[in-house]
């Protein structure tokens, strides 16, 4: 698959001041499907066939939130951050109307799926026509007998593309020195394979975090080429969805745990930290005056550190230094 200049998309489609989602941060694939009953069958064989390549299939018809900016959290953010996308192009019938026409939902997805290059795996089901807007491009045609072999060698494909990228999602702009410093710190990359490291990555994996864990859990970020202003807005997502996944756990233990469990599902947000290494001539000054959008983690007892790679290299040398031979 050709490599991005940008491990980020600086750009937000729908207005909003900036994006920062990681392209391909998150080990799954986005599904672009209709909603009805009939497509349930090869919803459950998609499932089936990624989660045998230890894929998580994001299946946008059966996701359910509400809140602002739903399309970008919901839709867009998810395609964004996806491996490869896979899109059925089956056509709906009509609610009012005894007929069939194309998904509109589908369509729109599938441009913006396009508009993104991303790696996708269009299909459609023998013997519908492809809308005109998509006749030109390949897909595969399936039927009933043939859509587990066909999806089986499409999504075989698709993750030979990520070859030592998805057994790795963490290995990307971290480089030896940084290693060197958070083992200092006692802290090494997560293994993603428990359910807990996994839930807390994705909260900060596709805006470009790294989830370190020793003590405590740490969140770290080399954000030397941005400016202070895409700092603190990323900072400010991460620290939104450290707050709403609280609130959800909070709310979900209310409603069947007792107190003591719920303090044991938040231990993992006590004493966490997030850390990241700005450019030399990054004013800290400018990026305390965005401290208050930090409020959610602040709540939370979480700390933010700003550290430049002087700093971290002199606190390296340090460590170096008192060692007797």
């Amino acid at each position: 698959m050709e490599k991005r200049s940008e491990a980020i998309n600086p750009k937000c489609f729908f207005g909003l001041p900036l994006c920062g989602f990681g392209f391909e941060s998150s080990r799954h694939c986005f599904v672009a499907c209709p909603s009805d009953d009939e497509f349930q069958l090869e919803l459950e064989v998609i499932k089936d066939e990624l989660a045998n390549h230890n894929y998580e299939a994001y299946i946008a018809v059966e996701q359910f939130k509400g809140g602002k900016n739903i399309f970008c959290t919901k839709i867009c953010s998810k395609i964004i951050s996806s491996h490869f996308c896979l899109v059925l192009l089956n056509e709906s019938r009509h609610r009012k109307k005894n007929m069939l026409i194309p998904n509109p939902n589908v369509h729109f997805e599938y441009g913006l799926i396009c508009s993104l290059h991303k790696y996708v795996i269009p299909m459609k089901r023998q013997p519908e026509e492809l809308s005109f807007n998509v006749s030109p491009l390949d897909t595969i045609v399936y039927s009933k007998s043939d859509f587990r072999s066909k999806l089986a060698t499409a999504v075989s494909d698709a993750v030979k593309s990520f070859a030592g990228g998805p057994t790795a999602p963490q290995s990307t702009l971290i480089d030896r020195q940084i290693i060197e410093f958070m083992s200092l710190r006692g802290s090494v990359l997560a293994d993603l394979v428990n359910d807990m490291s996994k839930m807390l990555y994705d909260l900060g994996g596709a805006l470009g975090f790294f989830l370190f864990t020793g003590q405590q859990f740490t969140y770290f970020a080399n954000a030397e080429t941005l400016d202070e202003r895409r700092i603190a807005f990323y900072l400010r997502l991460l620290s939104n969805n450290i707050d709403a996944a609280v609130n959800r756990i909070v709310k979900f233990a209310g409603e069947t745990v007792g107190p003591g469990d719920l303090a044991r599902w938040l231990l993992p947000f006590n004493n966490m930290q997030i850390v990241v290494i700005v450019d030399k001539t990054s004013n800290r000054d400018a990026l305390a005056k965005f401290g208050h959008q930090l409020a959610p983690v602040v709540k939370h007892g979480i700390t933010v550190e700003l550290l430049t790679r002087d700093e971290l290299a002199t606190e390296l040398e340090a460590a170096s230094d008192s060692i007797v031979l």
